[in-house]
């Protein structure tokens, strides 16, 4: 760093002009014209005085017009010395004449050529190595290569984020519409192909509203191929189903696993009912005959079976008769005139019924009062009706024929329930799945 010392006191030249190698004249230091005074550059002397040696032209030149003095800084022409062309620059003042207009003139031609060289660098010491600046100069550059390569990327990353992000919408969208229309689709066929056919079989029944034991007509529905279709593996496996809320897919996810049962299970009824077609055709036909003949006994068409319960109270005169109940079969009616009726109907209100133990044909038929409720009492020798009853129904049609018949019923009471839970289900998912595939989309930037 440059540092600029200030000097105080008078300012004495003499040591300057010892440096430039200036000489001072004895003649005229010592005796200088017009008293001993020499005026200084430029000035004008006064009235009177004695112009200076060096104010007189030489011999041969004009002298200079009167009250004009040459500026300071120009030397006085040397004596038969040729004036410098147009445009030639000036002499340099003689150092000796003037030294101020001399260092002038230096400056000035040092300023000049400072100039011309350009512009000045000025080196500063900030204390700080070069190789740390350049270091640092590197590192910019290479700053700026990185952002100019990094920013792009960047941002095309995070669009194209932006734009996979819609995209998965976008087909979530598009799929709910898709699942919407193989839902409906399925709900449908379980409506008219299983539920509303086991809503009419159970119409079909006793009181309608039972089962049938043994409805042909239901299994030959539900054996046929193709009631229910099969499930679309580029709608449920390939969408994008789990992009829904939660609570929709559970329920999309029991919709069709419940489907696929329901199909299994009506394949396996359709099937075990074929196989046990001839068990139970047998035991509905013990089941008729087990039934009131209408033409033997017309009072009784109302009567669950065609037997009775007959009391044995033993009397005193009847010690060796069983005492307990005795289930018997129920004849033709016993009119007033204490004959069977013939045709099964009598003229007037028939007092009893005949019956006997056996079924055997040819049997006897004897004859005995209904019972009814007399003080909470039931007398002996009285034909007491049958109420139905599981156990007896079995009964009637035989251990084999009664397994098939409940499995039967299990069968067809579990496939209602299931179809019907199915079609309730399947309104409800079509609804959230409809709403959905209404929604808008979001844009992609055309990727």
């Amino acid at each position: 760093m440059s540092q600029t010392r200030k000097k105080t006191g008078a300012r004495d030249i003499s040591d300057l002009k010892d440096r430039l190698g200036i000489k001072k004249r004895g003649d005229q230091a010592e005796n200088p014209p017009g008293g001993g005074m020499v005026p200084p550059p430029g000035m004008v002397p006064p009235p009177g005085a004695a112009p200076p040696a060096s104010a007189v032209p030489p011999p041969g030149t004009a002298p200079p017009p009167a009250g004009v003095v040459p500026p300071p800084g120009v030397s006085k022409p040397a004596v038969g010395a040729v004036p410098p062309p147009p445009g030639a620059k000036p002499p340099l003042p003689s150092a000796s004449d003037d030294p101020f207009a001399n260092m002038n003139a230096l400056a000035s031609m040092g300023a000049a050529h400072q100039a011309s060289q350009g512009p000045e660098i000025v080196i500063v010491n900030d204390g700080k190595p070069v190789e740390s600046v350049e270091t640092r100069s590197r590192v910019i550059a290479m700053a700026k290569i990185a952002g100019i390569v990094l920013v792009p990327l960047v941002l095309g990353l995070i669009i194209g984020q932006i734009s996979q992000s819609a995209k998965i919408v976008n087909k979530t969208i598009d799929d709910a519409g898709t699942l919407h229309d193989d839902v409906k689709a399925i709900r449908m066929a379980i409506t008219d192909n299983v539920l509303n056919e086991l809503l009419r079989a159970n119409q079909r029944g006793p009181g309608g509203n039972q089962f049938l034991a043994n409805d042909k007509e239901l299994t030959e529905k539900l054996g046929k191929d193709g009631i229910l279709p099969d499930i679309k593996p580029e709608v449920f496996y390939q969408s994008n189903m789990y992009e829904l809320e939660t609570t929709l897919v559970e329920n999309i996810l029991e919709f069709y696993s419940g489907f696929l049962a329901l199909k299994k299970a009506v394949k396996v009824h359709a099937k075990a009912a074929s196989n046990d077609q001839g068990v139970l055709s047998k035991a509905a036909s013990k089941r008729d005959r087990a039934k009131p003949d209408d033409g033997q006994n017309r009072y009784l068409r109302d009567a669950p079976y065609r037997f009775a319960v007959v009391l044995s109270v033993p009397t005193k005169k009847e010690k060796e008769a069983p005492f307990g109940a005795q289930i018997v079969e129920l004849g033709p009616p016993v009119c007033e005139d204490e004959s069977f009726a013939e045709g099964g109907k009598c003229q007037t209100v028939p007092i009893g019924h005949g019956y006997r133990e056996a079924t055997v044909t040819g049997e006897g038929w004897r004859k005995a009062r209904p019972a009814g409720p007399q003080g909470g009492m039931v007398a002996a020798k009285e034909l007491v009706p049958i109420l139905p009853t599981g156990v007896f129904d079995e009964l009637i049609k035989g251990s084999e024929a009664s397994a098939a018949e409940a499995a039967y019923m299990r069968r067809v009471s579990g496939l209602l329930q299931r179809a019907n839970g199915l079609v309730e289900l399947g309104v409800y998912i079509e609804g959230k799945l409809n709403s959905k595939a209404k929604e808008g989309k979001s844009f992609t930037f055309f990727l």
